[in-house]
C-alpha cells in the first residue's frame, strides 16, 4: 500500500497543526506552575532575601 486513494492532504495538515498547537498549550499550562515554584516566596521578598 504505497499511497492511499482519497486522502485529503489539506485536512491532514490542519489536523496535525491543530494537534501540535493544543499540545503546546498543554505543555505551557503544565510548565507555568512548575517554573513559578522556582521564584522566591513572598515572605522572602519582604525580608529582602531574593
Amino acid at each position: 500500500m504505497s499511497q492511499a486513494e482519497g486522502v485529503n492532504v489539506q485536512r491532514r495538515r490542519v489536523l496535525i497543526a491543530s494537534t501540535a498547537a493544543i499540545g503546546a498549550a498543554g505543555v505551557a499550562a503544565v510548565a507555568t506552575p512548575f517554573v513559578r515554584s522556582w521564584y522566591p516566596s513572598a515572605k522572602l521578598r519582604l525580608q529582602g532575601l531574593q
